[in-house]
Order: structure tokens, then C-alpha cells, then sequence
């Protein structure tokens, strides 16, 4: 068993990570996207070109909705 109970750069096992105001600096280079980003690379990758590919498909939606809209009220 180690013999310190918190850890002294986070403060686990403490619910909230050990922050102090004059260590900025410190919390910059330990922030999202210093490390490997294992789950959040792919969040990216998935989400890049989303709107691109539904504004095409919600393009071509309404393409074919509207000339079937008009025969079915009979504009």
C-alpha cells in the first residue's frame, strides 16, 4: 500500500481534480487533447464530414418531396 493516500497532481481519489488558481500553466498541459485521445479521435473522425453528407441527402429529400407533395394536393 502506497504510503500517501491522495495523489499529490490530482488529488485522487477525491470526486473533483485538485485545481489551484496558480497553477494555470500546469492544468493547460494536462487539459483534453494532450494525451491519446482514444475515444474522442474517433468522435472526430465520425463527425467531419456529417453535415456535408446530410446536407446533400437533405437536398435531394426535398427534391423528390416536393414535385410529390404538389401531386398529391393537386397544386
Amino acid at each position: 500500500m502506497s504510503r500517501y493516500q491522495t495523489c499529490a497532481s490530482y488529488g485522487y481519489p477525491a470526486a473533483k481534480k485538485r485545481v489551484y488558481q496558480w497553477s494555470v500553466k500546469a492544468i493547460r498541459r494536462r487539459t483534453t487533447g494532450t494525451g491519446r485521445m482514444r475515444h474522442l479521435k474517433k468522435v472526430q473522425r465520425r463527425f467531419k464530414g456529417e453535415p456535408i453528407i446530410m446536407g446533400f441527402i437533405g437536398f435531394f429529400v426535398k427534391l423528390i418531396h416536393i414535385p410529390i407533395n404538389n401531386i398529391i394536393v393537386g397544386a
